[in-house]
């Protein structure tokens, strides 16, 4: 099984400073993830036009997860076999 993930939740958060105002709206999203037996992580696509903040968590602890924003997108690399749950502020820009 390839790693693998899930969005299951989207809320608009009220704007909270000028820059949201300006350039865009920020939404918390979160879901899921799983990896294989020998998976160690994979992107999450969020959707957004930028990723603010993000984490990860897993049953295992949040040791053997390592996180990496690039514009929309979320790259988690994990021990191998980790499953978890992420959650990310994102922010959808005004174009």
């Amino acid at each position: 099984m390839a790693f693998a993930y899930t969005i299951d939740y989207k809320i608009p958060l009220p704007p909270m400073e000028k820059r949201q105002n300006k350039n865009g709206r920020a939404v918390k999203i979160g879901g899921t993830f799983t990896n294989g037996g020998s998976d160690t992580g994979g992107a999450i696509a969020t959707g957004a036009d930028e990723v603010l903040h993000c984490s990860a968590a897993s049953s295992t602890g949040a040791a053997g997860i390592q996180i990496a924003l690039s514009g929309g997108t979320i790259t988690l690399t994990t021990t191998a076999d980790y499953d978890g749950t992420w959650e990310a502020t994102v922010l959808h820009t005004n174009k």
